[in-house]
């Protein structure tokens, strides 16, 4: 089964425990350290192949047309369903049935749970059930409604507050479009949809330790706005491609010659392990020297990228320049300023990532292109296949300081 297509965000809520922030503005739109929430989910889910994502927008839904309309994201389609009348978490997704898949992710818009989506999805297929739900312990008595297991499965959801060492919902969810019948009317998916849905179909559930960042009540805003404050400062890591994930060969464009540098896998396992963010940068003159197409470039990545979710591992984004000076297409001969050793990549990657640091590196194969390092003030860690066989142990190696 392959990884569903659409995320699917509620935003409808009206915010009224953050009466004070919320008056003019929808809660997923808030912003912390000078970013709206919504973006960060954006981002989050921009990790995974998903093809589309889908906002379900009721409070000031106008807003969300301009939010849409000026987000600097990641070239992922967004469509927004709107709510003639507020129909609540419930109702938004019944009121949006006819456009979602037969399977698809949905998440709250005011949490923000860095999972590893790629494992989440593939214990959904392995349980064979209808839904799966991110379920946290929780380490004292909170807010948040008790969810009561047996086994592997979901017995009910409660209305009442966790208590110490029982399980809560995350509000991060695969879901099978079927699940979600009756008439376009206000209702919670929580505490009416749910705890009838898990007496009838099988939903499973998966605990996680990762930090749940929650928006709802004003303690926990004040709490995110550190967080992510904190959060835009990570560290992050660019590749090259050719050379340093695979083999180089004259113009790679084929999956057949695509041939992995040892240890890549292992090393971009370990990477989504810390949560450091993972983007390809590479230099693709032979679309402007006439060898292969943009389309090949892009199969070819996509190839990669199905490879790499079959092996449960994500990469950020793949980013490249097609431009030579020596080009024979018109359009692509010039020295542009994406080309490495220029920089500009640098800049789109930290806008568009929300990344305040520069707290990075790149790991490349051709000293040329220390420049895109020294420009953007990094550290450039040179790799050489014929000196080092492993890529996963020359990185651990040669990056002790950059991992701490």
């Amino acid at each position: 089964m392959n990884f569903p297509n659409q995320a699917v965000i509620l935003c409808g809520g009206q915010g009224t425990r953050l009466k004070h922030v919320s008056k003019n503005i929808p809660k997923p739109l808030i912003n912390l350290d000078g970013i709206p929430f919504l973006k960060y989910q954006i981002n989050y889910l921009s990790q995974f192949p998903f093809k589309e994502l889908i906002l379900l927008c009721g409070y000031k839904k106008k807003k969300f047309e301009n939010f849409v309309k000026n987000i600097n994201q990641n070239k992922i389609p967004i469509k927004i369903i709107y709510e003639d009348k507020i129909l609540g978490t419930g109702g938004a997704i019944i009121n949006a049935r006819k456009y979602l898949d037969d399977i698809f992710f949905l998440c709250n818009g005011d949490t923000f749970f860095e999972i590893n989506l790629i494992n989440f999805f593939n214990k959904f297929i392995k349980q064979k059930g209808d839904g799966i739900v991110a379920l946290k312990k929780s380490y004292k008595n909170n807010r948040y409604g008790e969810v009561k297991v047996n086994r592997n499965k979901i017995t009910s959801f409660s209305n009442y507050p966790v208590k110490k060492n029982k399980l809560y919902n995350c509000g991060y969810y695969f879901f099978k479009k079927k699940i979600f019948l009756g008439k376009k009317i206000k209702r919670s998916l929580e505490n009416e949809i749910l705890p009838v849905v898990c007496k009838k179909h099988k939903i499973y559930y998966e605990v996680f330790k990762d930090e749940l960042i929650d928006i709802g009540i004003p303690k926990d805003l004040n709490y995110a706005k550190k967080y992510f404050n904190k959060y835009n400062k990570r560290k992050f890591i660019i590749l090259d491609r050719d050379g340093v994930i695979n083999k180089e060969r004259n113009y790679v464009h084929k999956w057949k010659d695509f041939k992995l540098i040892p240890g890549i896998l292992k090393l971009l396992k370990y990477l989504n392990k810390k949560k450091i963010p993972i983007f390809v940068v590479s230099n693709q003159a032979g679309v402007g020297k006439g060898y292969y197409k943009i389309s090949d470039v892009d199969e070819l990545h996509n190839k990669f990228t199905k490879f790499l979710i079959s092996k449960k591992i994500y990469i950020n984004k793949f980013y490249y320049c097609c431009h030579h000076k020596n080009a024979i297409i018109n359009k692509y001969k010039k020295d542009c300023l994406f080309r490495k050793p220029n920089n500009s990549f640098f800049k789109l990657i930290s806008d568009s990532w929300n990344l305040k640091s520069n707290n990075a590196l790149l790991l490349e194969d051709n000293l040329k292109n220390k420049g895109f390092a020294s420009r953007s003030k990094i550290k450039f860690i040179l790799f050489d296949l014929k000196k080092n066989k492993n890529i996963y142990k020359f990185f651990l190696k040669s990056c002790k300081k950059f991992l701490l």
